[in-house]
């Protein structure tokens, strides 16, 4: 899915190692008791882990929950996000165990080879016996490793599909967890109560600082003054909105549409001129007449 995984799921899997490795110690299924042990031992082993995964609903079983903080155990089912269990482990010890196997069976093999040819190589008659003895060892050694080969490819398909189980949970729940905070925070981002709250503070602090700014005849910065405007427009057309919507609700009616401004009328201005006797300082006719 691409995602990267937060530093909660480091903390899940160091948690679930911590869990189980008192059991796996018990049972010397452990890397260290795993690479100590020799062919038979392995076998013993490989026997006990094969019953041990048959039979996993023997061992507990612990439930999760992931918290942004890290990851806790938890008694209520209902908050868990996963259930872990032993088995990754098991499948996990049952891999090691049969390359641990093949490795060592084919180093007896070789050994075990080598001096049949040196003990048996000087007589004829016992050079046939040794030759069919080989022969019969090749086709177990053979057999055996196909078989280890079998259980490998099978618990490893088997620890593949877990895993890749387990890791998509994961991710879903990273997901998860990521889309719950975001909510959260644009929850907080939306409520009008921090504005409610914080609102009234910051205004009447605003206009305190304004009004002794004016009788202390101190100059009152622009920024000062339109932070003001702001939320004082800020409350106002809040309670504008909230009028208008509890209007509509009240009587069931549609917004009026937007109407058009009136357009102006026209004012016609006829100038009638005056006679020349009321003007002042008149001139005469003959004056007018030489003018």
């Amino acid at each position: 899915m691409g995602i990267t995984r937060p530093r909660q799921f480091d903390h899940f899997n160091e948690l679930t190692r911590r869990l189980y490795g008192d059991v796996l110690r018990d049972l010397k299924l452990t890397d260290e008791s795993i690479d100590a042990q020799d062919l038979h031992q392995l076998e013993d082993s490989l026997a006990l882990v094969n019953d041990a995964i048959q039979h996993s609903d023997r061992f507990s079983t612990y439930s999760v929950e992931i918290t942004p903080q890290g990851t806790v155990l938890t008694s209520n089912s209902d908050r868990a996000h996963l259930t872990v269990g032993i088995m990754p482990f098991l499948l996990h010890a049952k891999t090691r165990i049969l390359d641990r196997m093949r490795e060592l069976r084919s180093q007896e093999d070789l050994s075990s080879l080598r001096e049949e040819v040196v003990e048996n190589i000087a007589d004829p008659s016992e050079r046939e016996r040794v030759e069919s003895v080989f022969q019969a060892r090749e086709e177990a050694g053979a057999e055996a490793k196909q078989r280890l080969a079998r259980e490998a490819v099978e618990t490893a398909a088997q620890e593949a599909r877990l895993h890749h189980d387990i890791q998509e949970r994961k991710e879903r729940l990273d997901v998860e967890m990521r889309f719950r905070r975001s909510e959260i925070r644009r929850s907080y981002l939306q409520r009008d109560m921090i504005a409610g709250a914080v609102g009234p503070i910051l205004l009447l602090g605003l206009a305190a600082t304004i009004v002794t700014a004016m009788f202390n005849r101190v100059v009152v910065s622009g920024t000062v003054s339109d932070s003001f405007l702001l939320i004082l427009g800020y409350f106002f057309g809040n309670a504008t909105n909230q009028k208008q919507g509890a209007a509509g609700k009240k009587g069931g009616r549609k917004p009026a549409r937007r109407s058009e401004p009136p357009a102006m009328p026209t004012v016609t201005i006829t100038e009638t001129p005056k006679p020349a006797d009321s003007l002042p300082n008149a001139p005469s006719g003959g004056a007018a007449a030489s003018a």
